[in-house]
């Protein structure tokens, strides 16, 4: 997962082509979602002193992307990234100090760890309380976004607004992020905002081919095609509009070095940029991977698979399912949280002889 960098802008509104203006205050999904896109935001961090930097994210879905950090404006001066992570559809990768692309990990075959799916839960997460739409709309690289306020930047689970800290994001049409605004301990310190947008084929400034490995031969999580002859489920039928995409074992090995710490089987379905997966595994000394993740969850029961809980995630709705004594199911997509356990209840739990 990409560390946020914490921001806070240095120039006007006016310099950065943002312009304020009222709207109605009901929160819709917004469905559509182009397949691929690049974005090139403006940012400036204040963490103690203020930096400023050019991000150029670039996504091609569902399970690849860019994210790329400038100390200049790419289209103006040719300079070297200061930062760089890429992910593909079973890999995450890394520029580290020296200039040398490395292949961190595996990962599970999913949505890319730099694209979010906040668009498709909007009404959702107003529901949950877990953000607020504030009934304005602005202009970005002249594009209209509407305004919402998250408690922070939206990784992973999302949490429920409370106190003053927040996260305001300017969402548009296609489900962009154009614009982020982060208040955190009463200050400002993040904020980013795009001066470009491009929706459609788009190239990454820089690839990660030929990437090595991270140095020192420790061991790291692993993603290998195939599926575990001992899932806790059977092996899932695609979604009705979906194909089967990709089906991975994927292991994380224990903190200490020794064994494993979690390992599971995920089949991944496509439909154009979208992506539904299942992932059913352990983890040792019965955890399941949701615990300890503050966010709001909803109760219901599957027919094939027993109680399980909803969450509201910035890549999509979830549904997890503990089978007792760390065995687990989870389901994600980048559809409607309805859509999404309306397909979940069609799972049901492996049979053995």
């Amino acid at each position: 997962m990409i560390a946020l960098v914490v921001i806070a802008l240095a120039v006007g509104a006016t310099l950065l082509g943002l312009h304020l203006t009222g709207g109605d205050s009901t929160a819709r999904p917004i469905l559509a979602r182009p397949s691929s896109y690049q974005i090139i935001y403006q940012v400036t961090a204040t963490t103690g002193s203020t930096t400023q930097s050019w991000e150029v994210l670039t996504v091609r879905r569902p399970f690849s992307s860019s994210d790329i950090v400038y100390g200049a404006d790419p289209a103006v001066a040719a300079t070297p990234p200061r930062s760089a992570t890429w992910f593909d559809v079973d890999g995450l990768y890394t520029l580290d100090g020296t200039g040398t692309v490395r292949h961190v990990a595996g990962r599970q075959p999913g949505l890319s760890g730099s694209d979010q799916a906040l668009g498709i839960e909007l009404d959702a997460l107003v529901t949950h309380k877990q953000a607020r739409d504030l009934g304005r709309t602005m202009t970005v690289a002249g594009r209209r976004c509407r305004v919402y306020r998250f408690l922070e930047p939206p990784v992973g689970p999302i949490k429920a607004l409370t106190g003053t800290d927040h996260d305001d994001l300017c969402i548009d049409a296609d489900g962009l992020v154009l614009s982020e605004h982060w208040l955190l301990h009463g200050r400002p310190v993040f904020d980013r905002a795009a001066v470009r947008v491009r929706t459609g084929a788009v190239t990454d400034p820089l690839t990660p081919a030929g990437a090595k490995p991270l140095p020192g031969g420790g061991q790291t999580a692993t993603a290998t095609p195939g599926a575990d002859a001992n899932a806790p489920v059977a092996p899932p039928p695609a979604p009705v509009g979906f194909r089967p995409a990709r089906t991975d074992v994927f292991t994380l090995p224990a903190p200490n070095g020794n064994g494993v710490q979690a390992q599971s089987t995920v089949w991944a379905f496509t439909r154009g940029g979208d992506v539904i997966s299942v992932e059913a595994g352990f983890e040792a000394g019965g955890h399941y991977p949701w615990d300890e993740q503050p966010t709001p969850t909803d109760s219901i029961t599957l027919p094939g698979l027993g109680k399980a809980t909803t969450a509201l995630r910035s890549d999509g709705p979830e549904v997890r399912v503990p089978l007792g004594t760390g065995r687990w199911v989870r389901v994600r997509g980048t559809v409607p949280l309805a859509e999404l356990v309306s397909y979940a209840r069609r799972l049901t739990a492996a049979r053995r002889p």
